[in-house]
């Protein structure tokens, strides 16, 4: 197998991302090309849970490039995750709490936390920021990025966000191309921030992290009356279904919804 070829294969047929199909293709590198499902079930055997989708669609795939059914082999393995609870966003309460909390972390995770129920952007988008996808429309400023499947999209700062920005970048002035700097000339490590978010979280009393701040910011926008076509392009989602999935109704909302359904004049 070609690797070029695959990595092609992936992103030409598959619609994949260059850097899903270069994981993918380094998952694949040892599998055995006469049977892939018993190294499959190999690879799996003692692997934390989450890790069996990833090996799986990628044995799948590589399995479909080599000419072969996928439905013809048996890809069974690894362990279950165990259930968690859906995501959900952050309450009013919470979020100022939350707000009040990130201030006093160091940069440049205290700007990235700031800005993450703001913007509605992705952990490894914001991370991966660099200075030169800073751009001023309409005398605002947008971040302009590339998400899953290389969809391009332009997410404009609210002029909240415009601050918290600018403030970190004057009395920051973080040297390189990347707006948030980490170790080795490479921006700033997702999982720093997560471990933060999980720290704030933990010392206010809710759980938070970077994805859940992202469906803060999606049902944030959505009560404030923003049309779902809007918010999909804000969040960088191929389907409006995808988008419906970050949106959660408030405690005020399901109040208001059950006032509303009181059957006045029949009782």
């Amino acid at each position: 197998m070609k690797d070029l070829d695959f990595i092609d294969f992936l992103i030409d047929s598959k619609g994949l991302s260059q850097q899903s199909a270069a994981c993918y293709e380094r998952l694949v590198r040892s599998v055995w090309p006469q049977d892939p499902s018993g190294w499959t079930q190999k690879y799996l055997r003692g692997r934390p849970p989450g890790t069996a989708c990833a090996v799986k669609a990628a044995v799948r795939h590589w399995i479909e490039f080599t000419g072969r059914d996928p439905k013809k082999f048996n890809l069974k393995g690894g362990r279950i995750r165990s259930h968690r609870p859906a995501p959900r966003g952050l309450s009013s309460a919470q979020l100022r709490a939350y707000l009040h909390g990130a201030e006093s972390k160091s940069e440049p995770v205290r700007t990235i936390l700031l800005l993450l129920p703001r913007t509605g952007l992705r952990i490894s988008e914001l991370c991966s920021a660099r200075k030169h996808q800073l751009e001023r429309r309409e005398k605002r400023i947008a971040l302009v990025v590339v998400g899953k499947r290389d969809h391009e999209r332009r997410v404009y700062l609210s002029k909240e966000a415009e601050k918290i920005l600018d403030r970190y970048l004057k009395s920051e002035d973080p040297k390189g191309d990347f707006l948030f700097p980490g170790y080795g000339n490479k921006g700033i490590s997702p999982s720093r921030v997560r471990q933060v978010s999980a720290e704030l979280g933990g010392d206010l009393g809710f759980r938070v992290n970077p994805h859940t701040l992202r469906h803060t910011f999606a049902s944030t926008l959505h009560t404030q009356g923003v049309r779902l076509p809007v918010l999909k392009e804000a969040m960088g989602h191929s389907s409006e279904r995808t988008t419906m999935q970050y949106i959660h109704p408030s405690d005020r909302e399901l109040i208001e919804a059950a006032d509303l359904s009181e059957l006045k004049g029949t009782l």
